[in-house]
């Protein structure tokens, strides 16, 4: 157990580990999926940067990956509930809850807000 404190201390310092909460992440990841949702509505790009990242998003934009992202998101949400007792390592739960909740919301902003083009 060492060698993970001393990880996370390089990560987080344990001054600033008092200000990690689920809340704080949630707050901070749902601020950042508007910001690129509203990047995504309201920004031109040229059209072959959208064909560009058209074709390179066809296939996560597609319905067995979507489903299965959906269900390995699952999987990791009830990891982080199942773990919800071990309080030493509070901040490693709140980070991997964070990096799960971002990459559902943004491959839903994938899906739901096409990229425009001038």
């Amino acid at each position: 157990m060492a060698n993970l404190d001393g990880v996370g201390e390089a990560l987080l310092p344990s001054g600033l580990r008092r200000y990690v909460s689920f809340n704080s992440a949630t707050v901070l990841v749902v601020l950042l999926v508007v910001i690129i949702a509203c990047i995504r509505a309201f920004v031109k790009f040229p059209p072959d940067q959208v064909a560009m990242f058209a074709e390179q998003n066809r296939r996560v934009h597609s319905l067995p990956f979507l489903v299965g992202y959906s269900l390995f998101a699952a999987v990791c949400f009830l990891c982080i509930y199942a773990t919800r007792r071990f309080t030493r390592f509070y901040y490693v739960r709140v980070a991997f809850y964070a990096m799960v909740l971002t990459g559902i919301l943004i491959l839903s902003v994938g899906v739901l807000l096409p990229l425009r083009s001038v």
